[in-house]
Formats: C-alpha cells, sequence, structure tokens
C-alpha cells in the first residue's frame, strides 16, 4: 500500500490528490467538493472507484473558478435546444435550489 501525501509538496509531485485531500486544498467541506464534482464544476478522474482530482484542475479551479461545459449544439437541421434558447445549460438552471 502507498503511503498518503501529507504536504502539499508531495501532493504536487504525485499529481493527483483524492477528494478529501482536495477540500483542504481548495478550503470546502466534502460534501460541497462532491457537489461541485456532481455538477461538473470540478473534474474529476474516477480510479477504481475512487475520485482523483489532478493538481492542475485544482489551479485551474482556484483561479479561474467552476468549470461550466459549453452548451451542446444542436444536430444539423433541428431547432436550437433548451440550452440555446436560454443561454444557460439545463443542469445549471436549478442548482441553487
Amino acid at each position: 500500500m502507498t503511503e498518503r501525501p501529507k504536504s502539499l509538496a508531495q501532493i504536487i509531485a504525485k499529481g493527483h490528490c483524492s477528494l478529501r485531500e482536495a477540500t483542504k486544498l481548495i478550503g470546502v467541506s466534502y460534501p460541497t467538493i462532491c457537489k461541485l464534482r456532481d455538477a461538473n464544476h470540478l473534474r474529476t478522474i474516477k480510479v477504481g472507484g475512487i475520485y482523483k482530482v489532478t493538481v492542475d484542475e485544482i489551479e485551474r479551479f482556484l483561479t479561474e473558478g467552476n468549470y461550466v461545459a459549453p452548451p451542446p449544439t444542436a444536430p444539423e437541421g433541428e431547432g436550437p435546444t433548451k440550452e440555446l434558447k436560454t443561454g444557460i445549460p439545463a443542469y445549471l438552471q436549478n442548482i441553487d435550489k
């Protein structure tokens, strides 16, 4: 079994960290980081059932804020999607409710 990183330098050298370690780096609670992950505001990688966050993603999140995926475009010849009509992706419309 590998040893868990104990410092920021070890996390940076490793290149990624667990969600629990990311909560300490970002300064949010575990339920909050799970909500950010589920709403696609924080990009994660699932490795063997465990979510990991890359150091680059933590830096991006801290400097740029929430990640918002670009809205999907309508297939050729079809009308605009709900996201394109409102300008707000459907998954973000009820984020605060």
